[in-house]
């Protein structure tokens, strides 16, 4: 049987494995206690801030969730990475690594941030609305996931997930789209909400749009 870890304020990733116990990457589902995510509050709307500059539209009210290196614009109330530094540029990890979210989701162990807590992303794709998390090929729609399964979200706004300029994600739209519309049926048969705040992003092809939050 596994020692499940909470990783919340470590400050070094060698310190998440002791007396023989699984890193975050080991973990296996059956044996996650789900528990230590009963202490993030549980709230109606959220707000989803990728890194696109339609990010930049988002009026700063609501609660958030940011993804990657969200804090060269935006210091969003949480934070989720489920990449390791090495899959980003020098400056971007120290982005990452500088930012000061209230908490710091990732399944990784590489990330030296502060608040870590750990997030259970399984290997396989499919779009369920039940730990752990489905991967996906965007961060912002595992945002999504968390925000409804982690905080219970009714209503999810997103803003910065453009998949216009892209470089990686351009190439797998239709993939991405695909997960999107995905997501949307099993988050509406649960009576969830998901739009899209900003008219500069292909979301619009699948998401309602709704600018609650922008500025303007």
């Amino acid at each position: 049987m596994y020692k499940i870890i909470d990783i919340s304020n470590v400050n070094s990733p060698s310190i998440i494995k002791e007396d023989n116990t699984p890193t975050i990457n080991e973990i296996k589902y059956k044996d996650v206690d789900l528990s230590i995510y009963e202490k993030f509050p549980k709230v109606d709307e959220i707000v989803v801030l990728a890194c696109g500059s339609s990010a930049k539209e988002w009026n700063g009210k609501g609660v958030t969730i940011g993804v990657n290196d969200i804090y060269k614009w935006i210091k969003t109330d949480y934070l989720i990475c489920i990449d390791t530094p090495s899959s980003f540029t020098n400056d971007r990890a120290d982005i990452i690594r500088n930012s000061t979210p209230k908490t710091f989701f990732t399944q990784q162990n590489g990330w030296n941030v502060e608040n870590k807590c750990a997030l259970y992303i399984r290997k396989t794709r499919e779009i369920e609305l039940s730990f752990p998390i489905f991967r996906s090929y965007t961060s912002a729609l595992t945002a999504c996931a968390a925000a409804y399964l982690i905080f219970g979200a009714k209503r999810i706004y997103i803003y910065g997930a453009d998949f216009i300029t892209h470089e990686k994600l351009n190439g797998l739209w239709d993939k991405v789209k695909r997960d999107f519309i995905e997501f949307r049926k099993v988050y509406e048969e649960i009576g969830g909400e998901i739009y899209i705040g900003t008219k500069n992003s292909r979301l619009n092809e699948v998401l309602n749009f709704n600018d609650k939050y922008s500025k303007l």
